[in-house]
């Protein structure tokens, strides 16, 4: 009889030892399982996210356009599609401002800018602050109406704006989303000889910029 109960005994400590190596391993076996689904979600690669995107801003200038003139202020917008992948972002298309010349006169520009982008965080985080770049190419810069300079000005000239700045993206309110910068930028331009005259200026631009883009394909 003792050995049968040692037996029996024993017999049931094997048992529950099976059972919980058994145990040990499913749950082995799901943390894994858990371990590899969190790592696939945690390391998904980044999308190619491709988004219209626009604004506007206010900008405060003191750029010479003719010796005597400065310009005091006026608006800017943009237009175009920018493509995103990660921390990075490329941007393509029309740019045009509005200011006043003196206390009479205005300039218009057109132009087609490029402006890369660096976000701190990747493309699917909610909220992301970005540097910027500003390249534009200004194929028509017309001044017209000003006054108080011995000097006249071409009115369809030509130029550049270059500079960059800081901002920060919003989380998506739907599928837009809004975000808010600052930059400077050196505007110049340039006339050819003419009836009117010659000028080449140049001087720096500030502005605040308010945008909004939405995702085109490849949405967050």
């Amino acid at each position: 009889m003792p050995n049968s109960r040692l037996c029996r005994t024993l017999g049931n400590q094997a048992a529950w030892w099976r059972m919980g190596a058994l145990a040990a391993l499913a749950t082995l076996g799901l943390s894994a399982q858990a371990s590899a689904q969190w790592w696939r979600l945690g390391h998904k690669p980044d999308p190619w996210v491709l988004m219209l995107d626009g604004g506007g801003s206010y900008s405060v200038s003191d750029l010479e356009i003719v010796p005597g003139v400065d310009q005091n202020g006026g608006w800017l917008w943009d237009a175009g599609l920018r493509l995103e992948h990660g921390r990075g972002a490329i941007g393509i298309g029309y740019a045009g401002s509005r200011f006043d010349v003196g206390s009479d006169g205005t300039s218009t520009t057109s132009g087609i800018y490029m402006k890369p982008r660096f976000y701190w965080t990747h493309n699917r985080r909610a909220v992301r602050p970005y540097l910027f770049a500003n390249v534009t190419w200004i194929f028509d810069y017309d001044v017209s109406d000003f006054c108080c300079s011995v000097y006249t000005a071409n009115s369809n000239a030509s130029g550049w704006s270059v500079g960059g700045g800081f901002g920060i993206t919003t989380a998506p309110v739907g599928n837009v989303r809004f975000d808010l910068s600052a930059g400077v930028e050196r505007m110049s331009g340039e006339s050819d000889p003419s009836d009117q005259g010659s000028w080449k200026g140049a001087g720096p631009v500030v502005g605040v910029r308010l945008g909004a883009s939405v995702p085109l394909f490849g949405g967050r």
